[in-house]
């Protein structure tokens, strides 16, 4: 026998933003999302500027609680957070650095497809979801107000100097990498003058 736990369920996505909890946007890029309760709680603490913390199970969507209390503050401060490090997202390994990599690239996905004209469709079949972006950025352009970068030490040097220049919104990273980032000088004094300067958002 074997438990399969449910979570309490809360509001649709689109009622925080008809609230104005959260930017209207938002709607184009977490689509058809209904909130367990646990996320509209940890949300609307965000939205509000305070600190939470989230202790649910894998699967219960605890990451969806910090990306769209970072994504709409981004969205309610376009100008006042452009070529701003705001956000650092620290994570325990690689591979879930990658995984939330992914996954932020189908919420771009979603709002550059929401965005096409009245009329225009795309065929993503059988496309990955880099060319999928790529596609649909030569139809509507370079729109994604977001900027993302993961920066785990693996990169090559061509990514870290484009991070240097121009610091994005979020950063995803590691422990190690972190403290490597904020201790040691040389190549990584600008990452770390980037997040010294503007982070807002820290996320264990």
């Amino acid at each position: 026998v074997q438990f399969n736990p449910t979570y309490q369920a809360g509001s649709a996505l689109k009622v925080l933003t008809k609230e104005r909890v959260l930017h209207s946007d938002l709607g184009k890029i977490f689509i058809g999302y209904e909130l367990y309760k646990h996320q509209e709680e940890a949300i609307r603490l965000g939205a509000a500027g305070n600190e939470f913390i989230v202790t649910s199970g894998t699967g219960s969507g605890k990451s969806l609680t910090y990306m769209a209390t970072i994504f709409s503050h981004i969205l309610n401060n376009q100008e006042a957070v452009k070529d701003k490090n705001l956000s650092v997202i620290v994570y325990p390994m690689n591979a879930l650095i990658n995984s939330q990599n992914e996954e932020i690239k189908k919420y771009e996905r979603n709002y550059l497809k929401s965005s096409l004209p009245t009329g225009v469709t795309y065929n993503e079949e059988l496309k990955t979801l880099d060319e999928q972006i790529k596609d649909l950025k030569e139809i509507v352009g370079e729109i994604f107000p977001i900027k993302y970068a993961q920066y785990t030490g693996q990169e090559d040097e061509e990514t870290r100097e484009a991070i240097k220049r121009n610091p994005p919104h979020i950063l995803l990273t590691n422990y190690m990498m972190l403290e490597l980032i904020m201790t040691r000088g040389g190549k990584d004094v600008e990452i770390r003058n980037a997040i010294l300067d503007n982070v807002k958002f820290l996320v264990f």
